[in-house]
């Protein structure tokens, strides 16, 4: 049994600026010098070609910097410094998703459900939380958006309110992108207080889907909550090189994330949307890296050709004149590929 989409409640609350004053920026430049282990935004290229049949969840796979035995590794590695999105966990209650059809829809446990995250959402917004809104794959970008404000001397509160503004309003009112992920984060301290998951505006949900969904944004929080308390409000014994790891661990992860509420309703461009954000941010590699690695892989047959012909020369005492004919045909070769 589907259920008709409950996302357009997010226009009941709009977002607040926080109002506990300006947050000193807590992370040092020479810190966030450190954080940076993936590519910036842009240098892997573009997605050349449509997605078409592809399947979206083997191009991201096929694509990712980390491998998935990487990322399981990684995960147990890093498991002692994780910081769950725990307020917001506070409002979310798995055991109430369920459908029964002898219910009407606002007597059901969903409904329930619902109610608990909007009692959430309401204190969230007294607290004096800013919105952040992260549509499929944006987490990574976001949290390049978030370093370089630091880095430039942007408080944090700042920061949450420039990546606001700079979001398309395309429903007017203050409503942004309906459809994407919705986390109301405390400025003060970066707790991520309340999660709205986004996706299926038009198809709904069955009960299936709906746990699968709000899971996944709810791990996004967790992400998310964890990446704030590390590189905007760090702490003295924290472990420059581990924090560099884990953030880095936070951003290729996102390859594996689960974007079916996002690709439910079948809207074009989507899949395309989500490699391009993920290419960004360095968290795939783009179209042109497959072609430097095949130039890399081409140089180095030539380098290795030259060095066993050479090595021949050595062992062999073969003709010098014709060895070094040879060597310097090699070479042009080799050279023609770099100016290429």
């Amino acid at each position: 049994m589907n259920i008709t989409s409950t996302v357009s409640y997010k226009n009941l609350y709009a977002p607040t600026k926080g109002t506990s004053g300006t947050v000193k920026n807590p992370a040092s430049t020479s810190f966030l010098d450190n954080i940076y282990t993936q590519p910036k935004s842009g240098s892997y290229g573009k997605v050349s070609n449509p997605m078409g049949d592809i399947d979206l969840y083997s191009e991201l796979q096929a694509r990712a910097v980390a491998s998935p035995e990487t990322i399981a590794e990684q995960k147990k590695k890093f498991a002692d410094m994780y910081v769950p999105a725990a307020t917001a966990r506070k409002y979310y209650d798995p055991s109430l998703f369920g459908f029964d059809e002898t219910k009407s829809y606002y007597e059901s446990d969903e409904w329930k459900a619902f109610e608990l995250e909007i009692a959430g959402e309401r204190k969230a917004n007294r607290a004096g939380c800013m919105l952040v809104q992260l549509g499929a794959g944006e987490l990574p970008k976001f949290m390049d958006f978030i370093m370089d404000s630091l880095k430039s001397g942007i408080s944090f509160e700042q920061a949450l309110q420039n990546h606001y503004d700079s979001l398309p309003q395309i429903y007017g009112g203050g409503l942004l992108r309906g459809n994407n992920d919705w986390f109301l984060v405390n400025p003060s301290n970066g707790d991520v207080m309340s999660v709205s998951m986004g996706g299926r505006e038009y198809t709904g949900w069955t009960e299936k889907e709906l746990i699968s969904d709000r899971e996944a944004a709810y791990e996004l929080a967790d992400d998310l909550n964890t990446f704030l308390r590390y590189a905007v409000f760090s702490q003295n014994d924290d472990d420059p090189e581990r924090v560099s790891e884990l953030i880095s661990y936070i951003k290729n992860k996102q390859a594996y994330a689960n974007f079916d509420r996002f690709l439910a309703d079948d809207e074009k461009g989507v899949s395309e949307t989500i490699l391009q954000n993920l290419i960004d941010a360095g968290v795939l590699k783009g179209d042109d890296e497959d072609e430097d690695e095949e130039e890399e892989k081409a140089v180095d047959g030539l380098m290795e050709a030259i060095r066993v012909h050479q090595e021949e020369l050595r062992e062999n005492k073969i003709d010098i004149e014709e060895s070094q004919k040879a060597v310097a045909e090699l070479r042009e070769m080799l050279d023609s590929r770099v100016r290429a």
